[in-house]
Order: structure tokens, then sequence, then C-alpha cells
């Protein structure tokens, strides 16, 4: 299925796969060692319906965003390596090599961006995860969830790509424990359009908050 895109779409040019060359998962796999079990030891999240997530194919991570360790929250629920897309300032700071290390997307959110597009669209072409906080920022409103952006969908609906809703609920506090992820069953939008498609997702990650025991 995503190949077969690939072929499509791309037409194997050599500016798209050098795009997508740095994103071999190396690193990732070699800071996930070090990270997930001190990430364990502090927060040890409660996970729940990690076997929705999908062991092969295109998918795309989509859930609530109230902290900047959110992605760490969804990673440490699946073996397999998951690229998020996060603004261009995280990877311009001072800590940027950490992104570049966990080889997250980086999105110009002031301008058009069609190269952070482009490389999602080539990772899911080649089967890959994807992993996106929809409501585009932290919420630090009293609002349970945000308007969504379409960015999620619209990647599944070029691709064919499974979106894979999950919800953060807890305190976020630092042995405490109190702290869960839940993933709910992947969705297939292909055959909806793109409000149908968003109001699905939105309506499944609320209802995974919504959970919370």
């Amino acid at each position: 299925m995503g190949n077969s895109y690939y072929s499509d779409y791309y037409q194997h040019t050599e500016a798209d796969i050098n795009l997508i060359k740095e994103y071999d998962g190396h690193s990732y796999l070699r800071l996930r060692r070090v990270l997930i079990p001190l990430f364990n030891l502090l927060y040890h999240p409660k996970i729940v319906g990690k076997e929705n997530i999908p062991e092969q194919g295109p998918i795309i991570l989509a859930g609530n965003h109230r902290a900047i360790i959110d992605p760490l929250f969804a990673c440490v629920a699946t073996n397999r390596i998951v690229h998020f897309m996060a603004k261009k300032e995280l990877h311009e700071a001072y800590y940027g090599k950490f992104f570049e290390l966990a080889q997250t997307i980086p999105v110009d959110r002031e301008h058009k961006d069609s190269t952070s597009m482009k490389t999602a669209l080539s990772l899911l072409a080649i089967d890959r995860a994807i992993g996106i906080m929809p409501e585009g920022k932290i919420n630090k409103t009293s609002q349970t969830l945000l308007p969504l952006k379409y960015g999620a969908v619209a990647l599944a609906k070029k691709t064919n790509a499974l979106i894979v809703p999950f919800a953060i609920t807890g305190s976020y506090k630092i042995f405490h424990y109190d702290t869960s992820v839940r993933f709910g069953h992947p969705l297939d939008i292909s055959e909806l359009e793109l409000t149908a498609a968003n109001d699905l997702l939105y309506q499944n990650i609320l209802t995974l908050i919504n959970q919370q025991e």
C-alpha cells in the first residue's frame, strides 16, 4: 500500500530519497535505550490499549497535547520507531540536538511548510510511523481538547495510513505514577471527507480522555 503510493507520487526522485535518509532510526533507537528506562522510573505511566498500535504498515499516532514530553508517553508504548512532528523552534534551541537525535520532523508553523509535509509523506509511503499532536500547540486552557488542525487527517488521506488516537491524562508529576496513556482502535479515514475525518479523530481522542479512571 505505502510503497505503491511512493512510486506513484514521488517516482523515486533522488531529492525525495535524500530527504528521508537522516530518518534511518539509528539515533532514535540509541536514545530510546537510554531514555525509556529513566522515563519509566520517573513516571511509570499506565499504558492502556497498546495492542491497538499496528506492528507494521503506515500509521499516524495522534493525541492530546498538554506537555512537551507528551511524545515520550506515546513512544514508550511501542517498539516501532515514531517520527514526531515538532515545531522548528525546538530544533533551533540550545537543546535542539535532542530533537535531532530523536529524529523528529521540524515544522515551520509561521509559513506553509512543504518540506515537513513531504518528509512525513515520504516516511509514511515506506510504511513508517509518524506522530502528530493535532491541537498544534500545548493546551494551556481550561478546554479538555482544542480544535484539531487538519495535518493528521490530510496525511492519512494521502497515504492510506491508519490513525491511532491516543490520550494522556494525569498530573505529569514525577514519582506520582498517576499518568496514563490510552490508545484507541486505528481509524481508517480513507472514505471520509477531511472535515468528517477530523471530527471523528476529535471525538475519539475526547472519548479516550474521558475514560480516565
